[in-house]
């Protein structure tokens, strides 16, 4: 009330004008002389209610140009460092931007929420190249111990070491250091082998560029997150306890010791990750730690929904002589929704492209996806090992191990996926033997069940592409024994260009108009579904209709 008295006593002194400024936005009222006591509460309560949301700011960030002494309210008076970012406390809808074409090697923490329909927004301004953040950190003074071998101080301990922006390889003792690229730590001393006096060598040293836990409604874009991550923890993007409500779009991932983003702890709610692309998980060659998007660690089964969508991923989990599961997404809590998303494993030797695993509740979704080139026996398109009433629509499986594995009970923790719908797929393999299948782990437990599989297309060199438990089946004697896609099909699809990533269907495709209504309304390139008679098999909507329909036009 005492803000509201203030404004009386200035009103019932006749000042003309009175002003609400928050950062560099001001409110200006005149007051008409026959304004009366009424009329003033009516203003009073009426308009703030809505001020607190017209009262958010924008702040600019610039790591050349800036000062931290600055406002930040404008791109000519911009704050310099994220460490300044950290220390200050926003309100919902507030804009934190950084200039794109900068860079910081700094960490960011989120320190403050946003509210419904008004998140606190880190994005980018200006023009050029998205702002980055760095992981690791720059190292420049080395002292040559002899034999070509140099040493520096670097106090934490790097999973990885960059040699001109390409991850070097680490020896097991500073004496087997004897070629470039080669690196070993201990002590808080990091060697490395060089002809000459090392330069453009970078050691990870920050688990994470972001971190946002135990805050809600947020929404980060347009940055370009490198080289986090260190000796086994954290992730480029860290999505930790108490955190919900969180978007990501338009964000670059690129060389992560671990993991690219990490939805861990009690994060709850809804998480969103649009239009992003990932590359180079796992350069740390730890076992199952370089997942592009790690779900592993949360505890919040029933209430977490994350949906990732228009993205692409490539070289997940990719570093020579790799044994390890690392993956597109490794799910184990709440509920899934992937879609129109292109997973290009390139070079990987396992891992899925999606693994639902652990607590994953029912009801995933995978549609209008794209999975190719996997490079080993143990590379899945969807790996589904719990939940049930999962949904695989839609996409294309081509050149992966197994476009699709419904596994069975595996070993004495996981209870195993059951119950998983498979239609309008199309499965496309030259390399290896099983399109699709429905197995067991070892020998515990028996077939899973409710498995429902049609209106696919399997194009195989093998004369038995398809397993169920331990017997591989023809497509004739997978329908007799299993009673299963008595409306799929075993032909070539007829890509446009599959050896350039193009997998439009030519106009002889017999996917076109072959397959069925399953609720979907776009494919993978935002195209209205059906455009025929008829859904069209695979990712791709086709212009073209084979069917002819009384029921609609086009």
């Amino acid at each position: 009330m005492s803000v509201l008295n203030d404004l009386k006593k200035l009103l019932d002194a006749s000042f003309p004008f009175f002003f609400l400024m928050r950062s560099h936005r001001i409110f200006l009222f005149s007051r008409p002389p026959i304004l009366s006591l009424t009329l003033f509460f009516i203003i009073s309560f009426s308009l703030f209610p809505i001020i607190p949301e017209a009262w958010s700011a924008t702040y600019f960030v610039d790591a050349t140009s800036g000062n931290d002494t600055n406002s930040g309210f404008s791109p000519e008076t911009p704050w310099k460092t994220i460490a300044k970012v950290n220390s200050s406390g926003f309100n919902p809808g507030d804009q934190i931007l950084f200039k794109r074409g900068e860079a910081w090697r700094e960490k960011l923490v989120v320190p403050s929420s946003g509210s419904s329909n008004n998140p606190i927004v880190f994005s980018a301004y200006g023009s050029g190249n998205k702002p980055t953040i760095v992981g690791s950190d720059a190292i420049t003074i080395w002292t040559n111990i002899g034999g070509n071998v140099w040493d520096a101080t670097v106090t934490t301990q790097p999973g990885v070491v960059w040699f001109n922006g390409t991850s070097g390889i680490k020896e097991t003792a500073k004496t087997n250091l004897n070629a470039s690229t080669e690196w070993f730590w201990a002590g808080n001393v990091l060697s490395v082998y060089s002809a000459i006096s090392p330069t453009n060598i970078e050691a990870a040293s920050r688990g994470s560029s972001i971190i946002a836990s135990g805050h809600s409604y947020l929404k980060c874009s347009n940055f370009n997150l490198i080289r986090s991550g260190n000796f086994n923890s954290g992730a480029n993007l860290q999505l930790g306890s108490g955190s919900s409500e969180i978007e990501v779009d338009a964000c670059d991932f690129s060389q992560a010791d671990t993991c690219h983003i990490g939805i861990w702890g009690t994060a709850s709610g809804n998480f969103t990750i649009s239009n992003c692309t990932f590359a180079y998980s796992g350069l740390g060659h730890y076992i199952g730690a370089g997942n592009a998007i790690d779900v592993t660690r949360n505890t919040e089964a029933t209430s977490l929904l994350v949906t990732v969508q228009h993205s692409t991923f490539t070289h997940i989990g990719d570093w020579i002589g790799s044994q390890y599961h690392d993956h597109g997404i490794y799910f184990k809590s709440g509920r899934l929704i992937w879609r129109y998303n292109h997973v290009n494993n390139g070079g990987v030797e396992t891992g899925a492209g999606v693994k639902i695993s652990g607590n994953a509740q029912n009801g995933c979704e995978v549609y209008y996806n794209i999975f190719s080139k996997g490079s080993g026996t143990q590379s899945w398109g969807v790996l589904s090992e719990a939940g049930s009433s999962h949904k695989i629509y839609n996409n294309v499986f081509y050149g992966v191990g197994t476009g699709v594995w419904q596994a069975g009970p595996h070993g004495p923790t996981v209870a195993g996926g059951s119950g998983i719908a498979v239609k309008n797929n199309i499965f496309h393999s030259t390399d290896y033997r099983f399109l699709l299948a429905s197995t067991v782990h070892g020998t515990q437990g028996t077939v899973t069940t409710n498995f429902i599989s049609d209106h696919n297309l399997f194009y195989n060199g093998s004369a038995t592409p398809l397993q169920w438990g331990p017997n591989a089946y023809s497509l004739a004697d997978w329908k007799i024994n299993t009673k299963q896609d008595a409306d799929s099909k075993t032909n070539n699809p007829d890509f446009m260009d599959p050896s350039q990533g193009n997998f439009t269907l030519q106009s002889s495709s017999p996917c076109i108009d072959a397959g069925t209504d399953v609720g979907l309304n776009q494919d993978f390139q935002r195209t209205f579904v059906p455009r025929g008679a008829q859904v069209d098999i695979g990712a791709f909507e086709s212009r073209i209709s084979r069917i002819r329909s009384t029921n609609r036009s086009h």
